[in-house]
This record gives structure tokens, C-alpha cells and sequence, in this order.
């Protein structure tokens, strides 16, 4: 796991190394996968492919392994363009 520290002693996000790229149907999605220091929740977030806007997933995962099974069921399931479009899973990351 990368840990990532905020100019600070103090870690703030730890990496999964389990976020990868992912191609599919000719487009490549970004996975992002880390949580933030003493927490145990894990964030998972999607970078679309035509924009390179991330998205953040709202549901929160347990671990790192789940949020992957997670997205990439859901791809294999409805599809690239249909998974990036469904809007009710994802919060928009701020800038």
C-alpha cells in the first residue's frame, strides 16, 4: 500500500494497490482506490474516459478487494457507457 502524506508527519491517504486501469469496449477508465488515514472505510473512485472527470463512488466498501468486485461487476454487467452514465452512484469530485 502507498501512503500518501500531506506535507505533514501525519499520513493522510493510504493507496490500494489493487486501482488500475481498466479497458473495455475500446475506452479506458481509471480506478482509484484509498482511504484516508485511520479510517477504515474504503473510497473508490472512476475517472471517465472522454473527460478525465473523476467521480467518487457514495456507497462506502470495507475493503479495497470489495470496491474493485464492485465496479468491475457492475461494468460487466450493464456495460461501459451505461455504468459511467448511471449518475445515482457516483458524487462529483470537487476540484
Amino acid at each position: 500500500m502507498k501512503v500518501i502524506y500531506d506535507g505533514t508527519e501525519d499520513a493522510k491517504y493510504i493507496e490500494s494497490p489493487l486501482g488500475r486501469y481498466v479497458a473495455v469496449d475500446g475506452k479506458i477508465i481509471t480506478i482509484d482506490i484509498y482511504k484516508q488515514a485511520g479510517e477504515n472505510n474504503w473510497t473508490l473512485e472512476v475517472e471517465h474516459p472522454s473527460t478525465g472527470e473523476s467521480d467518487i463512488f457514495k456507497k462506502a466498501f470495507l475493503t479495497d478487494e470489495g470496491a474493485l468486485d464492485y465496479v468491475l461487476t457492475d461494468i460487466e454487467k450493464v456495460g461501459i457507457e451505461k455504468f459511467l452514465a448511471m449518475s445515482n452512484l457516483f458524487e462529483k469530485k470537487s476540484a
